[in-house]
């Protein structure tokens, strides 16, 4: 393993694969404004009587500098790049580590390094690219948070038991002064092998990084390239998905440059850290919060403007049913790409709403997928809509939703602020106001189509349960949802309300509600009754980053969509 490293301004890709690629700074600072920052609230300690060779009590002229992220307000970059094949083709995925501490003592008088230490928080790993359908798949390789063996990969880093990777170094040698080592992957003209330590997965190993080292007045930059190798550190690199593998090494690329700051003391790191994830958490809460509460008084509020435009409620003027189209067929077309059509069907109404139609089928990944990876647009495009919850950040590859099939399957894992967005982008493409049903309407729809049925031979027939789920007994051996429509349909023509995927509904004051039942479940948990109601912390148990998805559920990924229309 070859190290990382260091002073005023670090800067760390790791690269997959062998050869490396250094990442310009104009992209990386594009990249990044599209992404999340991961917080994790994780206190470094920064302690240089640690490393060998160095006593605190500095020499006239050293300086210290302190190190921390820069997406924390710091003065360090650390980034990344792996990769694996799978199904013979090779994915890259690239990002960084978003918690960090450190310090890097040197004598600008002298143009000498004294001694440096970098602690990185395994946890605050984040990804920010890949050409793969799931980029932020290869987070829970890395740091562990995915499935496990023997359904999942091995981790590269032992997150429980070792937390945090020190690297320490003091002695740093000239390469004018007689070295001749050749290293893969090298920076260009690099000056300096900076020998040292890295202390990963409680494995301890001697580094020498060869970097590019230079003084301007006080100023220090270091440029580095190295790899790790994770078989060296206790992690076998193997997989046991067939066909698919993950890169034993990474090949990583720091760069930095610091200077002086009077006002930084050693030791203020972890408190700094510490106070800014806190803050950002519960900053993140009290926005979800606000957010739930606006989302309660809109939904009361589309309530009643939809029962006065559907002739349910007082002051209106009833809809003559029977004057309206039993079906209709309505079209979004993606560019280049032929038009996707999808059915509504005519729901009569009851006491307690007013006529509307119904999509015949769940909306299914061939109408979502393009939607939800924003391949319809460009990159700042996207970064601008997910900031205004109008388009998902892409999902992670391991919550099983791409493994149980594409195509004219149901779309699955949204969450209801991302099934809300999908409803208005279909609005906009196609001039007509869609919407997803409220809990009323679903329920009535339900009863007008027959009910659940009372048979188990009934439910064959009509739903995709668990007793009935195609099987893909290839490793993982998952339960899939199957094609929409593939089953009976209920009295009004309406397909899969019951099994296949559970469905948002809205109006259900503060809680948030699936209803319909899912593919997972058994054939007694089905009734006109059942529903899922939303919990972060179960649905997104497990999700890798803080604060987790509002777009998706990793845990809980059994939910989809089904469109309405009033009628006019």
């Amino acid at each position: 393993m070859k190290k990382f490293l260091i002073g005023a301004v670090i800067v760390i890709a790791l690269l997959a694969g062998v050869g490396g690629l250094v990442i310009g700074g104009l992209a990386y600072k594009t990249a990044f404004e599209n992404q999340a920052v991961t917080a994790v609230n994780v206190e470094v300690e920064t302690d240089l009587s640690e490393v060998a060779g160095y006593t605190p009590d500095a020499e006239a002229g050293d300086t210290v500098v302190e190190l921390q992220s820069e997406l924390q307000g710091g003065n360090t970059k650390l980034m990344w790049e792996t990769g694996k094949i799978q199904a013979g083709s090779r994915y890259d995925f690239d990002g960084t580590w978003t918690s960090l501490g450190g310090a890097v003592v040197y004598n600008p008088e002298a143009g000498a390094i004294k001694a440096l230490q970098v602690v990185i928080v395994i946890e605050s790993f984040n990804q920010y690219g890949s050409e793969h359908p799931a980029p932020g798949g290869m987070i829970n390789v890395v740091i562990g948070k995915g499935t496990p063996p023997p359904t999942g990969f091995d981790p590269w880093f032992n997150v429980a038991d070792h937390p945090n990777a020190t690297f320490s170094a003091n002695e740093f040698v000239a390469k004018a002064d007689g070295v001749t080592t050749e290293f893969e992957n090298a920076p260009e003209g690099w000056t300096h092998l900076i020998k040292g330590t890295f202390d990963l997965n409680g494995v301890e190993k001697a580094l020498a990084l060869p970097a590019v080292v230079a003084f301007d007045g006080d100023a220090l930059t270091i440029e580095t390239n190295f790899q790790i190798s994770r078989a060296e550190f206790g992690v076998e690199p193997k997989s046991p998905l067939p066909g698919s593998t993950v890169d034993d090494i990474i090949d990583l690329t720091a760069a930095f440059t610091a200077k002086p700051d009077a006002g930084v003391e050693i030791g203020a790191l972890s408190s700094q850290i510490l106070d800014q994830n806190t803050k950002l958490v519960a900053q993140e809460k009290m926005i979800a919060d606000l957010s739930n509460q606006l989302s309660i008084i809109s939904e009361t509020l589309s309530s009643l403007e939809r029962k006065v435009a559907s002739g349910v409620g007082p002051a209106t003027t009833a809809v003559d049913v029977d004057s309206l189209a039993k079906t209709y067929t309505d079209e979004v077309k993606y560019p280049g790409k032929d038009a996707i059509p999808f059915e509504m069907v005519l729901v009569p109404g009851g006491d307690d709403v007013g006529p509307f139609y119904m999509a015949k089928h769940e909306v299914t990944w061939q109408m979502f997928y393009d939607w939800a990876y924003s391949s319809d647009i460009d990159a700042n495009e996207s970064s601008q809509l997910q900031a205004k919850n109008l388009r998902p950040s892409p999902l992670y590859e391991d919550c099983n939703q791409l493994k149980l099939g594409l195509g004219k399957r149901p779309a699955l894992s949204m969450s209801r602020t991302t099934a809300e967005a999908f409803a208005k982008w279909v609005s906009e493409q196609t001039g007509k106001t869609y919407r997803i049903p409220t809990d009323a309407e679903w329920q009535h729809a339900l009863k007008l189509g027959g009910g659940v049925p009372d048979t188990k031979e009934e439910l064959f027939a009509q739903a995709v349960f668990i007793d009935n789920a195609e099987i893909q007994f290839d490793p993982p051996f998952l339960e899939l949802t199957d094609i929409v429509g593939t089953k009976k349909p209920n009295a009004l023509g309406i397909h899969d309300m019951i099994g296949n995927a559970a469905e948002w509904v809205v109006d259900t004051a503060a809680d948030r509600v699936v209803r319909g039942g899912h593919f997972m479940l058994n054939a007694d948990e089905f009734t006109a009754a059942w529903k899922g109601v939303e919990d972060q912390e179960i649905w997104n148990e497990t999700y890798p980053q803080l604060p987790v998805s509002k777009f998706w559920y990793r845990d809980h990924y059994y939910q989809g969509i089904r469109l309405v229309a009033d009628v006019q």
